[in-house]
């Protein structure tokens, strides 16, 4: 370490060294390598301070209350991946992370929270659909007009399925535009006959709100009929819900959204984990690292966005 004797205040300092945080007793790359523990490898906070102790000599500073159902929820297209965890699973948490009018597509599954949300276009998860399905047909196994009705609208969602990667980085003709059209107005004209019977009549009313957002993957080009994707970015979080029992503060949950935020982005873009909160934590002696990719420029238009939740601990 470099000393210097001010003449005029007449104290002591050190000049800031390269790359060196103020006020911090560590490093850059350390911190950036502790968060890349703890929420890309998903270490405990414990085993954490254990491995610095040993390692380095160094203590990581924790704290923690009692756990509190939240939900985790995640938002994701191609190139951005955004974690937020709240106590709310209503539409109020949706306006307050997209607004109340979003111009891209929005794929999720059948969560009410969504339905009020204006936006270019919608698509509702067929995965989801056809788990609904199933439960119908296991439940009704014995009706055979029941039976006949969920297996005519397995059909068509198979057909509208087997089209959409039929003409997969193809251009669309006429032959496309009429197998479309038709299966459009296969699902406008079904309906169940007695829609009363329990189980049925909720997956029936379903149907019927949601049948403008079943097929839209046939119309737009480049979205999908599912939001696997979104499932696919909440995964990490889940296995890091079960080895450390979820965030034990409500700032553990907020480092959570920002460090997993952070973290999935960076793999959505090949781009070095650790490298990447380092540079995030020197910004302004260095560029962010995300710069390019939040650039208004590089978006003439709102990307399709893929939502989940999850129930999450703070």
């Amino acid at each position: 370490m470099i000393i210097f004797y001010c003449k005029k205040c007449k104290k002591v300092f050190s000049p800031k060294g390269k790359d060196e945080l103020p006020g911090s007793r560590i490093g850059s790359r350390a911190k950036a390598f502790a968060a890349f523990l703890r929420y890309g490898i998903k270490i405990s906070k414990r085993d954490v301070n254990a491995l610095f102790r040993k390692a380095f000599n160094l203590k990581i500073s924790s704290s923690s209350i009692d756990g509190i159902n939240h939900w985790l929820w995640k938002l994701s297209n191609k190139k951005i991946c955004v974690s937020h965890i709240d106590k709310g699973r209503g539409q109020a948490v949706v306006e307050k992370l997209l607004g109340d009018k979003y111009g891209g597509v929005f794929i999720s599954d059948f969560l009410s929270a969504y339905n009020r949300i204006k936006t270019k276009a919608k698509q509702r998860c067929l995965v989801h659909l056809f788990r609904d399905l199933k439960k119908v047909m296991e439940y009704w196994h014995d009706d055979k007009e029941v039976l006949r009705y969920c297996g005519r609208l397995k059909k068509i969602l198979e057909d509208a399925i087997s089209l959409y990667k039929e003409y997969l980085g193809k251009e669309w003709d006429e032959r496309y535009y009429t197998r479309r059209a038709n299966l459009n107005g296969s699902l406008k004209d079904f309906s169940f006959p007695n829609p009363n019977k329990r189980i049925l009549k909720r997956f029936a009313n379903r149907l019927k709100r949601h049948k403008d957002e079943i097929l839209t993957f046939l119309y737009i080009k480049d979205i999908d009929p599912h939001n696997n994707h979104a499932e696919q970015q909440i995964r990490p979080d889940v296995i890091f819900r079960k080895i450390t029992y979820g965030n034990r503060s409500i700032s553990g949950a907020k480092n959570h959204s920002v460090l997993m935020t952070i973290l999935q982005t960076a793999k959505l873009n090949d781009m070095d984990p650790i490298k990447t909160l380092e540079d995030i934590l020197l910004t302004g002696q260095k560029m962010n690292p995300f710069a390019k990719i939040l650039s208004p420029s590089k978006r003439t238009k709102s990307p399709t966005i893929k939502i989940g939740t999850v129930p999450a601990y703070a």
